[in-house]
């Protein structure tokens, strides 16, 4: 995300490598991370909002709770595992230093998502000692590309009123994201997933106040 954080959304929306499928094999979160930034942000144009600045501290908060969903295989907003990343709030406190004291107010959206269509039923086949996904209709079903994930993750979160008016919320003004990358074992076969969190943030308190 740092190498790319200076694109504008438009350019960024533009690489080719955001066409590449995700293979678990070579995953590239920052990509990732980055596409479900651009995305959002593409929503707050839509509605005539300012967008969102990266923050990364936000991201790193992000990326924190995804991966502790992912180690403790739970999918909430409270982390009952980890007594000091319980809440957002408790995340935020955790990454304070003398550069950072947080926000006047955050939110936080969260998915977990395979790298295939999961609203349509497919049947699993070992095709010369590969295994292959085809859906009912006999169609191969292959991985999503970054660009096509990434903005079916949104869409998503979009399509839920809760989610949505985090978005479109016009007091966050800065926003990270973050996601963490496991498997899913099926009967002869694994699919990708990934747990991924944004976290959203409003007016930055002065931290010169706290030196």
């Amino acid at each position: 995300m740092e190498k790319i954080d200076y694109y504008a959304t438009q350019s960024f929306l533009n690489l080719s490598i955001l066409q590449s499928k995700i293979e678990k094999e070579n995953v590239d979160t920052s990509l990732l991370d980055a596409a479900v930034f651009w995305f959002t942000n593409i929503e707050r144009q839509k509605h005539h909002l300012k967008q969102f600045q990266f923050h990364p501290k936000l991201r790193q908060t992000a990326i924190l709770h995804s991966e502790q969903m992912k180690r403790h295989n739970f999918f909430s907003h409270d982390n009952i595992f980890e007594a000091r990343y319980k809440t957002l709030t408790d995340r935020i406190n955790s990454v304070k230093d003398n550069t950072f004291q947080g926000f006047m107010s955050w939110g936080e959206n969260i998915a977990d998502s395979p790298v295939i269509k999961a609203n349509e039923s497919f049947t699993v086949e070992n095709r010369g000692g590969v295994i292959r996904l085809f859906s009912t209709n006999g169609r191969e079903l292959f991985p999503y590309s970054y660009y096509e994930y990434a903005k079916v993750v949104v869409e998503g979160w979009m399509n839920s009123p809760g989610h949505r008016a985090n978005i479109l919320n016009p007091d966050y003004e800065y926003l990270g994201c973050g996601c963490a990358m496991y498997e899913k074992q099926g009967n002869g076969y694994s699919t990708l997933y990934f747990k991924l969190t944004q976290n959203l943030g409003g007016t930055l308190i002065n931290s010169k106040l706290f030196l």
